[in-house]
C-alpha cells in the first residue's frame, strides 16, 4: 500500500486519484490523505509526475490499530534505526493528528544517537515535516509520514516521492505571454482536469498509438493545451474568441517547446485558432474531438451582488450555445470537464442545475456533482463539472 498526501483541495485531489487508478484502488483517509494500490507496471515516481493534486507519496511500512500514542516514537525509532549509515537526516510529517500531541522527535533523535553513536539530525518543522524543496533537493532525508484515519487507525509510511515544485513553478510563471493576475488557472489544476477526463488512460496515454484529440474552446494563454501536450494527446487544439489570446498561446507554445522539448512528440498535431465557442462547429470536422476540457468565460472576478442574476443569464446563454455547437464535433462517448463560475456571495448550492438539465436533452450526461475549487476569500470560485456525450 501507498499513502498519498492530498493537496490543498482534498476533494479535487481525491477525485483525480480515483479517476487515474480506479475507484476501488483508492481509500480516502479523511480530508488529508488516501491509501492507494499502485498498478504493477507503474512506478511511484511515474504516478507522482502524472498527478497535479498529490503532494507526496509514501510506502506504508506499518499499520497500527487504536494504540497508545506513547508507542509511536518506539515504532518510528525502530524503522529509522535500520536507515542509519554514517549519519541520518530525518523528518516526521503528521496528517489527521491535529487534535493529538505532537510526536516527540527530540526523544527519537536522542535515543538514535545513544544506540548508534552516529550523527543524527532532525529536519522537521512541526507537524508538516519538511518542505517539498528539501525533499526534492537535499539527498538522504528520510521522512516518516504518519496518518491517522477517522476510525483511529494509524498508518506509517516512508516518503518516496514529492511534487516537483520547480517544474510546476516554471510551468506557472515561466510563460512569456501570461497575465499573472489573480484567478488565472494554475497548470496543476489544468493537469487534474485532463486526468479527470482521461481516467485510467492517463497512465499510459503517451505510450499508445492514440487518436485522442483534446479541444479547449476557451484556451486563453494555453494552460490546458500545454498539459495535454505533456500527457501525450495525439492532437491538441485551442481556440478563443480573442486574437490576443491566440497570439499569446502561440508565443507560449514556442517557449514550451524550448523548455520541455522532451515532452513534445514529433508527430503531435498542435494548433491554436480564432473561433467563437458557439460557432466552432463551422471550423472543425464532425466527430473529430474525443476530449473537451476548458475553463469557460467566468465573467467578472468581483461582481456586485445585484448584477449576478443578469451575469448568470448571459453566461447561461453562452454556455448552452457552446454545448450545442460542440455536439457536432464531439465523438460519441466524448469526455468533457468544464468549469462554470460559482458566486460565493449567494451562499447557495450550484446555480447551474437548470443548465445541466437542459444539456441532458442534447446528450450531455453529468457524471458528478460539481467539485468546488477556489482561493480563500475569492468572490468567484470554480465549479468543475464532468460530462459524457451520449449521441
Amino acid at each position: 500500500m501507498f499513502l498519498c498526501q492530498l493537496g490543498s483541495n482534498a476533494q479535487l485531489s481525491l477525485a483525480e486519484l480515483k479517476a487515474v487508478l480506479g475507484e476501488d484502488q483508492v481509500t480516502a483517509l479523511g480530508q488529508v490523505a488516501a491509501l492507494i494500490n499502485l498498478p504493477e507496471d507503474t512506478t511511484v515516481q511515474e504516478l507522482q509526475d502524472l498527478l497535479g493534486g498529490t503532494v507526496k507519496i509514501a510506502q506504508v511500512f506499518k499499520t497500527l490499530e487504536k494504540i497508545d500514542q506513547a508507542e509511536l516514537p518506539t515504532v518510528i525509532e525502530a524503522f529509522l534505526i535500520e536507515k542509519v549509515e554514517e549519519n541520518l537526516n530525518f523528518a516526521i510529517a503528521e496528517l489527521g493528528r491535529d487534535h493529538l500531541p505532537v510526536i516527540e522527535s527530540k526523544t527519537i533523535k536522542q535515543s538514535l544517537v545513544k544506540k548508534t553513536g552516529k550523527s543524527i539530525r532532525y529536519l522537521g518543522t512541526g507537524r508538516t515535516g519538511v518542505g517539498a524543496a528539501v525533499l526534492l533537493h537535499q539527498k538522504k532525508v528520510i521522512e516518516v509520514l504518519v496518518c491517522r484515519d477517522l476510525q483511529g487507525k494509524t498508518y506509517l509510511g516512508e516518503t518516496l516521492t514529492v511534487q516537483n515544485i520547480d517544474f510546476w513553478s516554471l510551468r506557472d510563471r515561466g510563460k512569456p505571454a501570461a497575465k499573472h493576475q489573480r484567478g488565472l488557472l494554475p497548470p496543476k489544476v489544468a493537469r487534474i482536469l485532463l486526468n479527470l477526463s482521461l481516467g485510467q488512460d492517463s497512465l499510459r496515454l503517451s505510450e499508445k498509438q492514440n487518436s485522442y484529440c483534446l479541444l479547449d474552446p476557451f484556451c486563453g494563454v494555453g494552460t490546458i493545451p500545454f498539459e495535454a501536450i505533456d500527457l501525450g494527446f495525439n492532437q491538441v487544439l485551442g481556440s478563443d474568441i480573442s486574437q490576443e489570446a491566440i497570439e499569446n498561446s502561440f508565443s507560449n507554445l514556442e517557449w514550451f517547446k524550448r523548455e520541455f522539448a522532451d515532452q513534445v512528440k514529433s508527430d503531435q498535431i498542435i494548433n491554436f485558432f480564432l473561433a467563437d465557442a458557439t460557432q466552432i462547429d463551422q471550423q472543425l470536422e464532425a466527430n473529430s474531438v474525443s476530449h473537451l476540457v476548458t475553463e469557460t468565460f467566468l465573467g467578472k472576478q468581483t461582481p456586485s451582488l445585484e448584477k449576478i442574476p443578469s451575469i448568470a443569464k448571459g453566461l447561461g446563454k453562452l454556455y448552452l450555445g457552446s454545448f450545442k455547437a460542440w455536439q457536432t464535433i464531439l465523438q460519441p462517448g466524448a469526455q468533457l470537464v468544464v468549469i462554470f463560475p460559482r458566486w460565493n456571495q449567494l451562499k447557495q448550492a450550484s446555480g447551474w442545475q437548470d443548465l445541466v438539465e437542459k444539456l441532458a436533452h442534447y446528450g450531455y450526461h453529468a457524471k458528478n456533482e460539481p467539485i468546488i475549487y477556489g482561493r480563500p476569500g475569492a468572490e468567484v470560485s470554480r465549479e468543475i463539472w464532468q460530462f459524457e456525450l451520449k449521441k
